[in-house]
């Protein structure tokens, strides 16, 4: 399923190259560390009752999460690195963003027109969290990127040591035939080839049936599916 959303959406391409988008890394990064302070600032709010928790008092907090979430990962250049050869010094780096941009939040926080003041209870809970979640999430954001990248060039790899084949036929020797190989390292099944219309745009184990009516056909199927052969069952 997450190999057909790449492809649908042409993220399999960009996610292969050599590198992501610096600029890209960064604006991830800052939504989800300003996701990360509402996460917080949500929890606070429930667990502390105080009429300066407002919803304006929570837009300016938002809006100075994001400027100094970017002004945090622009100085420690988090968003410079190749994710995929993440090491233990880029995790450092990126927890050291992470609270920078927490000690800039509170001198922050101090400057805010505020009134009654917050207390320091909920203060040092808020901080906290937000500094919490904000490297959970950013931790998980680059393992994800990192599995999704190693999938990515598996399936490369599989692809460019094996043949793209048909398999003719819909019968039971035939669905039998692509069950075994589905983990195949020399044919990668791309489809059913049957003689005919009467199975049109119809799927048969999640695999396309095509169709063929006379040669012409089957050279114009092979230009456009790529098939380097057709198996009998």
């Amino acid at each position: 399923m997450l190999q057909v959303i790449m492809s649908r959406f042409g993220l399999e391409k960009y996610l292969s190259s050599r590198y992501f988008s610096s600029w890209l890394i960064l604006t991830i990064d800052t939504v989800v560390s300003v996701v990360s302070t509402l996460i917080a600032y949500l929890l606070v709010r429930g667990l502390f009752t105080n009429p300066v928790f407002t919803v304006w008092y929570g837009f300016w907090l938002l809006a100075g999460s994001c400027v100094l979430s970017v002004f945090s990962f622009i100085v420690f250049r988090t968003f410079r690195s190749v994710i995929r050869h993440t090491t233990l010094r880029e995790i450092w780096k990126l927890g050291g963003a992470v609270l920078f941009k927490d000690l800039l939040m509170f001198f922050y926080v101090l400057l805010l027109p505020q009134k009654p003041y917050p207390p320091y209870a909920s203060l040092s809970m808020g901080f906290l969290l937000d500094a919490l979640v904000t490297l959970f999430l950013l931790l998980a954001l680059r393992l994800c990127m990192i599995v999704v990248y190693d999938l990515i060039k598996l399936k490369q790899s599989r692809r460019a040591n094996s043949r793209q084949v048909l398999v003719y036929g819909t019968g039971d020797k035939s669905v039998s035939l692509v069950t075994r190989l589905q983990n195949s390292p020399h044919y990668r099944v791309v489809g059913f080839l049957t003689y005919g219309k009467s199975l049109r745009k119809h799927t048969i184990a999640e695999c396309p049936v095509y169709y063929f009516e006379n040669q012409h056909s089957v050279e114009y199927l092979r230009d456009r599916v790529d098939v380097d052969a057709i198996l009998f069952a």
